[in-house]
């Protein structure tokens, strides 16, 4: 019987040998926390590979021959050193984890589109200045985490992501929101947290679901009465924006359980909101 399963985490790892690539039957790699820096091109022969952890390493890029890995479902590259993606990577057309996360990534590549299984794309705290409009062709994605880039819009075909549950974009330097993030109807947490938003489009009425909604650290001078028909939402977050008024229809809002609004020039709260809250 070959090996199907081998732990390799936590070691001194600089290199793999070229021999890696004899473990025909092998189904599930980790080499997280090691010091590889490169990976051999004979892993393209492992055709039963699914779960492959390259976490907290040095690597700074990946050879093409990983779009070899037809079979591949987990994929883990976070904290490396990655400036960029292979094309190839379009061809693991079985994959629905891929954490990018904590690399060096100016931008992602078209090919990501042909990612059609994928339900969690971590992205955050790289330096992304911009996303492709083809990152709304990823019809299963459930998870997208943009934190800590340099974000300054989102593209509209974000809200072709039908069956987005999580929307991390805190720590960018987003300026304003496009009409179809109200397309996110099954969307149930959205950090926008330390961003430059001044305003929210009408259409955040759409997003049914909502039950976290961070919006702290912008530069919000009002919300839309629209706000109140988030019925879902659980915690809303106006921490440090310019609010000097609230609309009344945050106390239809029957769900919420925590409201923070520390640092703002309130200089009044409706009675709607005060009784809600008996405040």
């Amino acid at each position: 019987m070959q090996l199907q399963e081998l732990y390799l985490s936590n070691n001194q790892l600089t290199t793999l040998p070229t021999e890696i690539g004899q473990l025909l039957q092998l189904q599930e790699l980790y080499l997280s926390n090691n010091q590889l820096t490169t990976l051999p091109t004979q892993i393209e022969q492992l055709s039963q590979l699914q779960e492959l952890g390259l976490n907290h390493n040095q690597l700074t890029i990946l050879p093409a021959e990983i779009g070899q890995l037809s079979k591949l479902q987990r994929l883990g590259l976070s904290n490396n050193q990655l400036a960029s993606l292979p094309l190839e990577i379009e061809q693991l057309s079985q994959l629905q984890t891929l954490d990018l996360s904590s690399n060096k990534l100016t931008s992602l590549p078209v090919e990501i589109r042909q990612l059609s299984q994928l339900k969690e794309l971590g992205l955050n705290n790289n330096q992304l200045t911009s996303l492709p409009t083809e990152i709304g062709q990823l019809p299963q994605l459930q998870g997208l985490g943009l934190n800590n880039n340099q974000l300054t819009t989102v593209p509209a075909e974000i809200g072709q992501l039908s069956k987005l549950q999580r929307l991390g974009l805190s720590n960018n330097q987003i300026t304003i929101l496009p009409a179809e993030i109200g397309q996110l109807s099954k969307l149930q947490r959205l950090g926008l947290s330390n961003n430059q938003l001044a305003s929210l489009p009408l259409e955040i009425e759409q997003l049914s679901h909502l039950q976290w909604f961070g919006l702290d650290h912008n530069q919000l001078t009002f919300l839309p009465v629209e706000i109140g028909q988030l019925l879902h939402l659980e915690v809303l977050d106006l921490d440090h924006n310019q609010l000097t008024t609230l609309p009344a229809e945050i106390g239809l809002l029957s769900q919420l359980q925590g409201l923070q609004l520390k640092e703002n020039p309130l200089g009044s709260i409706p009675d709607e909101v005060r009784r809600r809250f008996c405040l």
